[in-house]
């Protein structure tokens, strides 16, 4: 971690200096690369973040490699998330590189790319295109969380995409949002309680009092 601070502290052009951090990541796993980029940009002062967010945009149009796309999982660049969601168009199926596609997007946080992420839900990567939707437009996911609740297999990636909404906007507004859907999808109503209990105790994210919530809202109590 210290050289990662010498490296944010440096005056070399950021461009030198994350060539530099990547260069003594090569044999690192991906995880890690993303953990010490993002601590590189969180030491970084305002300016110079943004100059680093130029230099991701720019390996993303020159190269795009999956080491660049990791870099936009490390750190959020929503102006790379039409490039990003142009080279997902791109792939003929699920790899690794769709994957961390899927997870940049996700970072980035722009809604418009929803309709390229969309295909992969009939894909072997079904689960993180469904997260990746639903952090990108929950309301508009909705339908396609809801479809896949009465298959157990989803319960606990549905029971984690419920948590993070929650973290999000709030157990009253994620209540809202269920209930607005119960009315439109019987199926919520019979498969909710079976998501909401995919957990137990202290692995469930969801308390006891919040989960009764949760079904009240759907007419599920």
């Amino acid at each position: 971690m210290n050289a990662v601070w010498f490296a944010a502290m440096s005056e070399a052009p950021i461009a030198v200096e994350l060539e530099r951090l990547l260069g003594g990541l090569y044999y690192s796993e991906d995880f890690e690369v993303v953990s010490l980029v993002r601590h590189f940009h969180d030491q970084l002062p305002a300016a110079r973040k943004l100059e680093l967010r130029g230099e991701i945009r720019r390996r993303i149009l020159s190269t795009a490699s999956l080491l660049d796309v990791y870099l936009c999982v490390a750190v959020p660049v929503p102006e790379c998330a039409f490039l990003l969601a142009d080279l997902l168009d791109q792939q003929e199926a699920a790899s690794q590189f769709s994957r961390t596609l899927m997870e940049a997007l996700r970072v980035a946080g722009v809604a418009d790319v929803f309709p390229s992420v969309v295909r992969f839900l009939d894909s072997d990567q079904e689960r993180e295109a469904l997260a990746t939707l639903a952090a990108l437009d929950f309301p508009q996911a909705l339908p396609h969380v809801a479809a896949r609740m009465e298959h157990r297999e989803f319960a606990d990636s549905i029971l984690h995409i419920f948590a993070d909404r929650k973290r999000r906007v709030g157990l009253e507004k994620l209540a809202a949002e269920l209930r607005a859907e119960s009315a439109a999808v019987s199926p919520l109503r019979g498969s909710l309680n079976g998501v909401l209990h995919a957990k137990s105790g202290k692995f469930n994210p969801f308390t006891t009092a919040e989960v009764a919530a949760l079904l009240q809202a759907v007419g599920n109590a």
